[in-house]
């Protein structure tokens, strides 16, 4: 079955084994019902309002949509870099690959930018070259994200065992300095600080006149205000202060 894509340009794309969002779940469609309803692989035997399913755009098909930052893109699309929907933010995104102008974008859609019966503007024709093309070029873009994500993995889990071996061996910083070197990270180390933090506080002092309040004040009054602040735990040692009328 065949769905207008865009009435004005009357641009029919096939439904059928297209793939499709429900809810968050990636599926396939594989059967339209007489009704219009859609049955995916995802929940067999079970009917699906149009309304409440997102078919996707396919590889080779020339779309026109808007991505999570509001910038639209036209080109062919080559397929998704997830297997999985992105649903920490605001509203579920997915992560394509298009090609525009012969450049290959990795671009992040809300899932409902990406109805295929609205952004697909001239679809794949099937068995087309470009489709298969731009499959395979989809999947080699995923197998390379892949692969970066392997190593990255193994590099972290290399980093942790050589700290730990430095550490546990007294290693000094020349290990440190070997590993910023070969643009690995260096150890964390502790190292004691002196934190300098200037705290206002208002409080009264009694006095024959303000210059004499003010040389009556004294480092119990003043801890006594600071604890007032929620700042307690301190002792005279730990404070430099001067009073000043207010």
């Amino acid at each position: 079955m065949t769905a207008v894509a865009d009435a004005s340009a009357a641009v029919t794309i096939d439904l059928d084994e297209r793939p499709a969002v429900v809810g968050t779940t990636l599926t396939t469609i594989n059967r339209v019902g007489e009704d219009g309803g859609l049955f995916v692989q995802a929940e067999p035997g079970v009917w699906h309002s149009p309304t409440v399913v997102t078919p996707l755009p396919m590889p080779g098909d020339w779309i026109s949509a808007t991505d999570h930052q509001g910038r639209t893109w036209r080109g062919h699309w080559a397929g998704l870099l997830d297997n999985t929907i992105d649903t920490d933010g605001p509203e579920p995104v997915v992560r394509a690959l298009v090609v525009t102008d012969q450049t290959a974008n990795r671009v992040t859609f809300p899932v409902l930018n990406l109805d295929a019966r609205v952004v697909v503007a001239l679809p794949a024709r099937a068995g087309a070259r470009e489709r298969d093309l731009l499959a395979v070029l989809g999947q080699e873009v995923r197998t390379h994200e892949q692969a970066e994500q392997r190593h990255e993995r193994w590099r972290d889990d290399l980093v942790e065992d050589a700290h730990r071996y430095a550490d546990e061996q007294g290693l000094c910083y020349q290990f440190d300095d070997f590993m910023t070197d070969h643009g690995l990270p260096r150890r964390m180390h502790e190292y004691p600080l002196l934190i300098t933090v200037k705290v206002e506080v208002h409080l009264t002092s009694m006095g024959a006149d303000e210059d004499d309040a003010v040389s009556n004040v004294n480092a119990q009054a003043v801890l006594e205000a600071l604890a007032g602040r929620g700042v307690s735990g301190l002792s005279d040692r730990d404070i430099e202060w001067d009073a000043e009328s207010d």
